[in-house]
């Protein structure tokens, strides 16, 4: 299945930037960027790629959920994170 392929894709990226991102069993994934005064939403925002902010539904403040798309979408995530992150 590419959505559970590209999943793994994704959070194997995440994780080799360093941010906390536990396994996940849906269609996304959780990053948690705790006290990092990076904002990730409006970095890859720039990038044309939309992530939801957690914080409003009791998550901490900085954490995201990061829903996974098409092989192409997540190369797109993956470049503006590396960007963020740099």
């Amino acid at each position: 299945n590419e959505t559970i392929a590209e999943r793994g894709r994704v959070r194997q990226a995440l994780l080799d930037l360093g941010l906390e991102c536990p396994p996940s069993q849906t269609n996304f994934v959780f990053v948690d960027l705790g006290d990092s005064p990076i904002d990730l939403f409006a970095a890859l925002y720039e990038e044309g790629v939309v992530i939801r902010r957690m914080g409003q539904f009791g998550a901490s403040k900085n954490s995201y959920r990061i829903s996974i798309g098409t092989i192409a979408e997540n190369g797109q995530l993956i470049a503006a994170a590396r960007k963020a992150m740099s």
